[in-house]
C-alpha cells in the first residue's frame, strides 16, 4: 500500500504541471515516471535474503598478507562448504583484497567427526613466502570453521610432514589467533583488536600479561593500536582519548576527548565502528554503545551505535 501511494503521489506531482505541458508530452512523462517506481518497487528489496541465498564469511587476505573476513551473500548449493572455497579464489579489488587460495590448490574436501580434511595439489605447494603460505591455510580454516558442524580442518599433501615454507601437514587447525601479532610465552589473556586499514576492517589477536582487562583497558589497548600505521590507516591525534569507559546493563558508554570534535564525520564513523566491532569479540552481553564526546561547556556530544555480527559487507553489490 505505501508503495502505491508513492506512485500517486509522483503522479499528481506531474499532473499540478499539466498545465505548462501538451497532452502528449504529459503522457509521456506519467509512463516514464510510473516505469521508474515499479523499477523502484521490485528493487526496493533487493538487499533482503531471498530463500535460495545465504549470507556466508569469507576470508580474504591484504597486501601485507593478512587475513579479512567479508560477509557474502552467495546462492544456496548442495555442497555449501565447496562453494565457499571457491568463491574464496576470487580476488576482491574493490576492497583492496586478493584471494589467499591459488587456483587449481585443492584436489577434494571430506568432513567426518567435525573434521574437515582436504587435500591438496602441487600448486597449494608453491607460495613464496612463509606469510602467503599462512594466508592460504588460515583463511581456509577460518572459512570452514564459521560452519557449525566443523571445529577443525587438517591439510594433506601428497606424504610430506610440511609444505615448501613450513606450514605442518596432518595436524588438526583451529580457529585461533587470527594475524597473531606477537607470540607471548607467559601471556595471562589475548584479545581481538580491529583497526581500519586500507578500505576494510582488520581484525588481530594480540597477547596480554594481565589475567583479565578492564572494559576501559581493552579500549586504550585498541586505540594504541588505531594510532600505529602499521596497523590502522586512521589519523589518530595525541588529543584523542578515551576519558572513560563503563558498561551499564546492555549498553557500553565510552566518553572520548574534545580531540574527536576535529575529524571529519566520515572519520569518526571508521573510528567508532573498529571501537564496536573490538567491543563484540572481547565483551559479551554489549547489544550498543553510546559515545559521548566532550565539549567545552561539558555538555557532551552524544552518539549511538548498535553491535552488528560482522565487520566488512558485499552483500547488495
Amino acid at each position: 500500500m505505501k508503495k502505491f501511494f508513492i506512485l500517486i503521489i509522483c503522479v499528481m506531482a506531474i499532473y499540478l504541471g499539466h498545465t505548462y505541458v501538451s497532452d502528449a508530452q504529459f503522457v509521456k512523462s506519467v509512463n516514464a515516471l510510473s516505469q521508474k517506481v515499479v523499477n523502484f518497487i521490485s528493487g526496493e528489496d533487493s538487499n533482503k535474503k531471498k530463500d535460495d541465498t545465504v549470507d556466508v564469511m569469507v576470508y580474504y587476505k591484504n597486501k601485507d598478507n593478512m587475513i579479512v573476513p567479508v560477509l557474502k551473500r552467495i546462492k544456496t548449493e548442495e555442497n555449501l562448504k565447496d562453494a565457499v572455497l571457491t568463491y574464496m579464489q576470487m580476488d576482491l579489488s574493490k576492497l583492496n583484497l586478493v584471494s589467499a587460495i591459488k587456483r587449481d590448490s585443492i584436489k577434494n574436501m571430506t568432513s567426518k567427526d567435525r573434521i574437515v580434511t582436504i587435500n591438496l595439489k602441487d600448486e597449494a605447494n608453491t607460495y613464496k613466502t612463509g606469510a602467503e603460505e599462512s594466508a592460504f591455510v588460515y583463511s581456509i580454516v577460518y572459512a570452514l570453521t564459521e560452519f557449525e558442524d566443523v571445529d577443525s580442518v587438517m591439510f594433506y599433501y601428497k606424504d610430506k610432514s610440511s609444505l615448501k615454507n613450513g606450514m605442518k601437514l596432518n595436524k588438526l587447525y583451529y580457529r585461533d589467533d587470527i594475524n597473531l601479532v606477537k607470540q607471548e610465552k607467559d601471556y595471562a589473556s589475548k584479545q581481538t583488536l580491529y583497526c581500519y586499514k586500507d578500505l576494510v576492517y582488520i581484525p588481530y589477536t594480540v597477547y596480554d600479561k594481565s589475567d583479565k582487562l578492564s572494559f576501559k583497558e581493552i579500549l586504550n589497548k585498541e586505540m594504541n593500536y588505531l594510532k600505529n600505521e602499521r596497523y590502522s590507516s586512521l589519523d589518530i591525534k595525541k588529543n584523542m582519548k578515551i576519558l572513560d569507559a563503563v558498561i551499564k546493563d546492555d549498553t557500553g558508554y565510552i566518553h572520548l576527548s574534545k580531540g574527536f570534535n576535529d575529524i571529519e564525520n566520515e572519520e569518526m564513523e571508521k573510528i567508532q565502528r573498529s571501537i564496536m566491532l573490538t567491543i563484540k569479540e572481547n565483551v559479551s552481553g554489549i547489544e550498543k554503545i553510546i559515545f559521548v564526546i566532550q565539549t567545552d561547556d561539558k555538555s557532551g556530544i552524544m552518539n549511538t551505535i548498535m553491535i552488528s555480527n560482522y565487520s566488512n559487507s558485499i552483500i547488495g553489490e
